[in-house]
């Protein structure tokens, strides 16, 4: 080999041969390794194609890149370790950042979305506790009225608020045995979900046994047993009963 075509050979292999590796690197590595490696998370290949090849691909591609970088560091003497990593460091921290905020973003647009409400609520919601008021008050034309829960130890502000917001004068109770002798209406809203701790079925035997034992408050016992006006179901756990004193 003549000294002519030996300068040649040296100037390919320092010049134009890292040149077309870097670019390959660089523009056709993401396009070459990438792909696949989606392809097969989301199966869209058979394997045979699948991200394995990209995985191996993007390897070689880089691990030459970084192995040109070493060997000139190295025949120039400026190869540093320490400024070798800093190097790198800079180079994928801005990427690693910009991956991380969006598998984040994701993960929790995700989880917000996984963990968010039905848009409708699969007890009724606030548009039938609004009917259910609605009709209360159409049952009782006017007068006071009383509103009570079951089991006894929840308070019925489901049925009270949506009484009062149609138009309704709810009375506010002392004594959860007892009502107003002016009362116009007994509203007792049971809760299907607690029948274990009532004791007895929502519907019609765990109201009457609660209106049976009140009492007119500062009169004692009422002497007529209050009459059924009304009775349905404001949901499919709440029933609601509306009694005439």
């Amino acid at each position: 080999m003549s000294e002519g075509d030996g300068r040649v050979a040296q100037f390919l292999e320092l010049t134009l041969v890292p040149i077309a590796a870097s670019v390959a690197v660089v523009l056709v590595a993401p396009r070459v390794a990438v792909p696949p490696v989606f392809a097969f998370h989301f199966t869209l290949v058979p394997r045979v194609l699948s991200g394995f090849l990209g995985v191996d691909v993007f390897f070689v591609l880089s691990g030459f890149l970084i192995t040109r970088i070493i060997r000139e560091g190295l025949r120039s003497g400026t190869f540093r370790l320490k400024t070798f990593w800093i190097q790198r460091i800079r180079r994928l921290a801005p990427a690693l950042g910009v991956g991380l905020a969006a598998t984040g973003s994701v993960a929790i647009g995700a989880i917000a979305l996984v963990r968010n409400p039905p848009a409708v609520d699969p007890n009724g919601g606030w548009s039938a506790m609004q009917a259910a008021g609605q009709r209360i008050v159409s049952d009782v034309n006017g007068g006071s009225i009383a509103v009570f829960g079951l089991p006894n130890f929840k308070l019925p502000d489901a049925v009270s608020f949506p009484v009062a917001h149609a138009g309704g004068n709810v009375v506010q109770l002392t004594d959860p045995t007892g009502f107003p002798a002016d009362t116009a209406a007994i509203v007792v809203a049971c809760d299907r979900l607690f029948e274990g701790a009532i004791g007895a079925p929502c519907g019609g035997p765990a109201e009457d046994v609660l209106v049976a034992g009140l009492t007119v408050i500062g009169s004692g016992p009422s002497l007529v047993r209050p009459r059924l006006v009304d009775r349905f179901d404001a949901s499919p756990r709440t029933s609601i009963s509306v009694y005439a004193p």
